[in-house]
């Protein structure tokens, strides 16, 4: 049975952890009791270590006293946090959507993408907006023989990235994020060029959580400004193709 609902995960787990964990192996309740040492309480489910893990930021050793550990790309996110846990946050949320654009990860990460869509266009979002979520889930998903176990607090838990991103004073969009964005979706979406169409505008979009004409500013400046792509023109309209990697950080 797949799952479509979110689990509720709190920014300051994410910062605390990332401030904790490395590539060593650490047991899950020595890094759960030093949290809470910190005032950091988890929660009784403890669902940031399997929210991580799906991220492919966490790995999990089994054991008679679990361990855990940063993954590579764990490690890559880690630096960011160190620079600035704001920008770490843009990052996590970043990762959610493109995980949603992969067909073997958690369809929870779906759910997570379809409520941003939501959420930026019908502000304030609420439980009354249920039903276009689950929608849209059947749509995406229409090998599903329903959409099971969704309630409304799926809409509270994924807003939570999304409330801390609006609540930062002067916030901006890192370009060299917004590239390294657009490279894991190509790569995700197997595309080696990609048409910037009004569907993949709308993706962006959500995954740098910014309006269509700032994203069309953001993917322009980070064309000019990093270098990483090459764009040209045709009929159907405009393609980018990589030509310099850019890696998380």
């Amino acid at each position: 049975m797949h799952k479509y609902l979110v689990d509720r995960i709190n920014v300051e787990w994410i910062v605390k952890i990332m401030e904790l964990l490395d590539r060593n192996w650490r047991g899950i309740q020595e890094t759960v009791e030093e949290c809470e040492m910190d005032g950091v309480m988890l929660g009784k489910r403890r669902d940031v270590f399997n929210r991580l893990s799906d991220l492919q930021l966490l790995e999990k050793k089994k054991g008679k006293e679990p361990e855990i550990r940063l993954t590579d790309t764990g490690m890559q996110l880690k630096r960011v946090f160190m620079k600035s846990p704001g920008k770490g946050i843009d990052y996590i949320h970043l990762l959610h959507c493109i995980q949603s654009f992969n067909p073997a990860s958690p369809r929870y990460f779906s759910t997570y993408r379809f409520t941003l869509e939501l959420y930026m266009e019908y502000k304030p979002l609420n439980k009354e907006h249920l039903p276009l979520l689950v929608r849209k889930l059947e749509e995406h998903f229409p090998d599903s023989q329903g959409i099971t176990g969704m309630d409304e607090s799926s809409i509270r838990k994924s807003r939570v990235f999304a409330e801390d991103m609006e609540a930062r004073p002067n916030r901006s969009v890192d370009l060299r994020m917004v590239a390294y964005g657009i490279q894991q979706y190509m790569a995700i979406t197997k595309r080696s060029e990609l048409l910037l169409s009004s569907e993949v505008l709308k993706d962006f979009s959500v995954m740098f959580f910014a309006s269509p004409d700032e994203t069309n500013a953001l993917i322009e400046r980070t064309i000019k400004m990093t270098g990483a792509f090459m764009k040209r023109y045709s009929v159907a309209g405009s393609y980018i193709h990589t030509i310099e990697t850019i890696p998380l950080s």
